[in-house]
């Protein structure tokens, strides 16, 4: 082999090794990305690195932008609030009374880990959290031992978090509340209820319901600092759920806003200024922005739909 040849393999071998650990570290900068819990819908999709886990019609599915075909992975009867973290895929299993499931990310058979109702459950710092719905209690879980209690004496709604502190809904007045982690302090931010927050960088987004009644899922959109701070509205149109995107507020109303606004005003809707856009008419509930699309299910079927906010074109996951 002449040296020329030589020199043309080591730089061929070292370009390869570059861009192999390039590509690794985007893609852990990813994962741990994907690891902290910042919105309080139904989690039924999931993001973990490069794959988007989701259920339909009781099967746990993934797929990679790579690999655009559906991939079986567990038959896992309705489950919500999807949580990868580490080689498993965490969920509630509705279909089994709300009891907490986990199976592994490659397949395989599920695996119960609690006996009564977990819900809402999250990653964060490296610890998985869930609502023991009996008690109203914020649990960390534990791999070989008792799961912890974070939060007591006040049922946990809607927990959400920064990687600080965890934001939730109290259970007793509907009120938004902000738990530190480190000090294990409670503070008020907000004297009216909330619902369905969502932390975006330094501010925390949710709905104020109508008429301020507690746990009621349909309000106006508010938002306060995550830091602590006066209220202010930030949008003044009632809804059941929102996504937050570079193009506008996504938000939707479905069944449940009955009463509070006229039939015809029901469905999809993209508000960047000005007036509030219809893009559709079909009522979709529990929305979630992944990386710029906002994912969405059909009220009656529960199928997964994506909304395209630049395209602002809807299409069905397949």
């Amino acid at each position: 082999m002449s040296k020329k040849t030589k020199t043309y393999v080591k730089l061929t071998a070292f370009l390869f090794v570059m861009v192999t650990v390039l590509i690794s570290l985007k893609f852990i900068g990813q994962a741990e990305e994907s690891e902290t819990g910042s919105d309080a819908d139904m989690g039924f999709v999931a993001q973990d690195g490069n794959t988007f886990w989701y259920e339909q019609e009781g099967t746990l599915f993934r797929q990679t932008p790579f690999l655009k075909r559906q991939v079986e992975v567990a038959e896992t009867g309705y489950a919500i609030h999807l949580t990868p973290f580490q080689e498993y895929v965490y969920y509630e299993n509705v279909t089994d009374g709300g009891k907490m499931y986990r199976v592994k990310k490659r397949g395989g058979e599920p695996e119960v880990l609690t006996d009564s109702w977990s819900s809402y459950l999250f990653v964060t710092e490296g610890d998985l959290y869930y609502v023991d719905m009996e008690t109203g209690r914020l649990m960390r879980f534990v791999e070989d031992g008792e799961d912890q209690t974070v939060i007591h004496g006040d049922h946990v709604f809607q927990p959400v978090s920064d990687g600080q502190h965890i934001v939730y809904v109290s259970g007793k007045d509907g009120v938004l509340k902000k738990h530190s982690l480190l000090s294990g302090k409670t503070d008020n931010l907000t004297d009216f209820p909330a619902w369905r927050p969502t932390v975006k960088g330094d501010w925390i987004y949710f709905l104020r319901p109508v008429d301020d009644t507690p746990l009621l899922g349909v309000g106006g959109l508010w938002k306060v600092p995550l830091a602590g701070g006066t209220a202010e509205p930030v949008l003044q149109e009632t809804m059941v759920s929102f996504a937050l995107t570079e193009q506008g507020i996504v938000f939707s109303r479905s069944s449940e806003t009955y009463g509070f606004v006229s039939d015809h005003d029901l469905g999809l809707y993209l508000f960047n200024g000005g007036e509030a856009n219809r893009i559709s008419g079909d009522w979709y509930i529990n929305l979630t922005e992944v990386r710029g699309k906002v994912f969405m299910q059909n009220e009656f079927d529960r199928l997964i739909h994506i909304f395209d906010p630049t395209t602002k074109q809807i299409s069905q996951v397949n």
